[in-house]
């Protein structure tokens, strides 16, 4: 993985979370609306709490979906597409990722600084002001971590003894 992050922050997101896929399911939506909407091709419209959850659910689900995430402090949104793996949407957004991982309940330590920005000069600004750490990714970038959370998480399961529940 090519990214920009940090090297603990890797480690610390793809260690043993005690995830499966179902469970990274049921962490990532959220039952209101909320600024980040996910549209899959078989119609469901699904919110999650973060920008990256948004990534995560095409691969968890392991189907194409639209995008739209509204970045902090702006009322229009911004639109990508995940087809077949592929992330794909306008130049230059980047993914806010924070730096560290802290302790409690992932969608108050972590998904509120998980966003997207129209381009670095957004990023910036909000980072500027933002009480946690962040890393702006390119929409490849946090894709590939997605992707690693998600084969961090196949691994576990396959080694997992079988159980009925």
């Amino acid at each position: 993985m090519t990214t920009s992050l940090p090297t603990d922050l890797l480690k610390a997101l793809t260690t043993n979370q005690n995830l499966s896929r179902t469970r990274l399911l049921q962490e990532a939506v959220s039952f209101k609306p909320t600024r980040h909407r996910v549209r899959t091709a078989s119609g469901s419209t699904l919110y999650t709490h973060c920008t990256l959850d948004t990534l995560l659910l095409p691969l968890v689900l392991e189907e194409d979906v639209e995008v739209e995430t509204v970045p902090p402090g702006e009322a229009q949104p911004l639109v990508f597409n995940v087809k077949s793996g592929q992330v794909t949407g306008s130049e230059g957004v980047l993914i806010s990722v924070p730096v560290r991982v802290d302790s409690g309940p992932v969608q108050q330590s972590f998904c509120p600084y998980s966003n997207a920005f129209p381009d670095r000069a957004a990023y910036e600004a909000w980072a500027a002001q933002s009480p946690v750490p962040t890393v702006g990714v390119s929409l490849s970038e946090a894709q590939q971590l997605a992707e690693t959370l998600v084969a961090q998480l196949d691994a576990e399961d396959a080694n997992a003894p079988l159980g009925c529940c």
